[in-house]
């Protein structure tokens, strides 16, 4: 995609809730340059997964799927993840992922090959805020990577058909925002003790 004629400080400045000085300032002191990757907190998604993303994160290994901006990596590093891999499709998004790790002083492994971030980690979180479309390319190699994914991207009305595509994975946790869903999965169908909490978030971050 060609972005050379985009104005991104523009762009964000339209439309980034908490844009301030050339800046988005974000949860736990990430703060973030306008760019092309996507997560700005203009859309519920992200705020869904930074919220499912609590209380989950220290001391675990974590790769973020479709990285965009580098948000929810860069975040998840500041929660405490021992090794954070950001990856996306989009070279432009990868480049922007890294210049705000360096604006935050923040150590990332950011690319675009998947297959090496997963093989580089070690049991890791998988964050994945994708539109339902795209990430059906990348359930093929997750099915045996991990324990633990956090997704989002899921329109409300989709959950039930989405949930029985993926009726290999045990939904741990819920959360809706504006028409969107995200999950917490486990691939331990049968764990026991696990329980399935559901809350609906009417008032937070775009």
């Amino acid at each position: 995609m060609n972005y050379l004629k985009i104005n991104w400080d523009k762009q964000w400045e339209m439309h980034a809730p908490y844009f301030k000085n050339g800046f988005v300032q974000v949860c736990a002191g990430v703060k973030l340059a306008p760019g092309p990757g996507f997560g700005d907190l203009s859309h519920p998604t992200t705020n869904i997964m930074l919220k499912l993303m609590e209380n989950q994160i220290n001391g675990r290994d974590v790769i973020d799927i479709g990285c965009g901006s580098g948000i929810l990596s860069l975040v998840a590093k500041k929660m405490g993840a021992k090794r954070v891999f950001g990856v996306d499709i989009d070279k432009e998004s990868v480049m922007h992922s890294i210049s705000n790790a360096k604006l935050n002083q923040l150590s990332i492994d950011y690319g675009q090959d998947l297959i090496w971030a997963l093989n580089a980690s070690k049991n890791p979180l998988i964050l994945m805020n994708m539109i339902e479309q795209d990430q059906e390319n990348v359930w093929p190699s997750l099915h045996s990577a991990s324990q633990d994914i956090i997704v989002s991207g899921i329109l409300s009305e989709r959950k039930d058909s989405y949930l029985k595509k993926r009726e290999e994975l045990q939904p741990l946790r819920e959360l809706q925002l504006n028409g969107w869903v995200g999950l917490h999965h486990s691939h331990s169908r049968h764990t026991a003790h696990s329980t399935h909490s559901t809350h609906t978030a009417h008032t937070r971050r775009h």
